[in-house]
């Protein structure tokens, strides 16, 4: 199956804005030869590479899976082709699970965990095992970017963490990623009120104003402009969230500091990144209730069992040399 681009005007004049010759620096051909990162190197020297060719060359095989919203379907003698006006959405895995985990198995990266039960509304349903690879050591800093140490005793346990990835040869879930439940449901921790200027202020200082302290933490603040002199409209606004519903997403990273900081954080600025997202509210059907999920999407469940499909439409994309791919 290819995935190329719409031939409507607008999506070729996006697509041209964008597509540029690729030839690394010196710097990257360097650090490529090294090892200290992963470098597109199956694009490097191409010409003409456009988003599509840049998002699959960026891993050195054919493995990214992405979601794509209301592709037109071409079938032809060639196969199925896939058009599409909009960037597609990178996914991670293509089945997930709501769990509790329970412990490790000894010093393996095997855990055991028990799935969320719909009936019950508790972590009392069936047990496994899931695989659950520990990141590879980044050479450059000399830690790894995440660890799985002190899942079962998280805070975040006793809600569930959504899992995400698929089943290997043995039938063993391999987890690819995953998100505690906590982050991504609709009642916040904490209000706001008041309107633009209290949330100008929570986000410009007290959001970060004990940064250390909240290490491996997160929080969800909903900023209103309702007073608390009004608890029927405070109530409406807490509330207000319903099936369907849409946000922009906008995420901020700020670098990995500390004893083992990354190189680029020893200088006085780091620039970090952001990246802007879409999200929807859906209902989730492992659980039963209302979150927010970035796709727009939803595959219908095949079986019964506690592994549901990803809510997106997951198609894996290759690189092609030529033409629109």
């Amino acid at each position: 199956m290819k995935l190329v681009w719409s031939d409507h005007p607008t999506t070729r004049q996006l697509v041209q804005a964008v597509t540029q010759d690729l030839h690394f620096s010196a710097d990257a051909e360097r650090s490529s030869r090294r090892g200290l990162a992963v470098h597109p190197v199956r694009l490097n020297h191409w010409l003409q590479v456009d988003p599509l060719e840049s998002l699959a060359g960026s891993l050195p095989e054919d493995t990214l899976m992405v979601a794509v919203e209301n592709p037109e379907v071409v079938a032809t003698a060639e196969g199925v082709t896939l058009r599409i006006e909009a960037q597609p959405m990178e996914v991670t895995g293509r089945y997930y699970g709501l769990v509790q985990f329970v412990e490790p198995l000894g010093d393996s990266d095997r855990w055991r965990v028990r799935h969320f039960n719909r009936s019950t509304r508790h972590f009392d349903g069936g047990e496994e095992l899931v695989w659950l690879p520990l990141p590879s050591l980044l050479p450059a800093y000399g830690s790894l970017p995440s660890t799985p140490d002190g899942l079962s005793t998280s805070p975040y346990n006793s809600q569930g963490w959504y899992i995400y990835g698929a089943q290997d040869g043995s039938g063993t879930f391999v987890v690819q990623s995953l998100a505690p439940r906590a982050l991504f449901q609709l009642h916040p921790e904490q209000v706001v009120r008041g309107g633009a200027r209290p949330a100008y202020q929570y986000l410009r200082r007290s959001a970060w104003a004990e940064i250390a302290a909240d290490k491996g933490k997160l929080h969800t603040v909903l900023c209103t402009p309702e007073s608390g002199d009004n608890p029927a409209a405070l109530a409406a606004t807490l509330g207000h969230w319903q099936l369907g519903d849409r946000a922009l997403v906008l995420h901020n990273y700020g670098g990995i500091g500390g004893a083992q900081k990354e190189p680029a954080a020893f200088s006085p600025i780091f620039f970090g990144h952001f990246a802007y997202g879409r999200a929807e509210v859906i209902h989730d059907p492992l659980a039963d209730d209302l979150r927010l999920i970035c796709a727009t999407t939803r595959s219908t469940p095949t079986t019964a069992m506690a592994w549901w499909p990803v809510p997106c439409t997951g198609v894996a994309i290759r690189a092609i040399a030529s033409g629109a791919g």
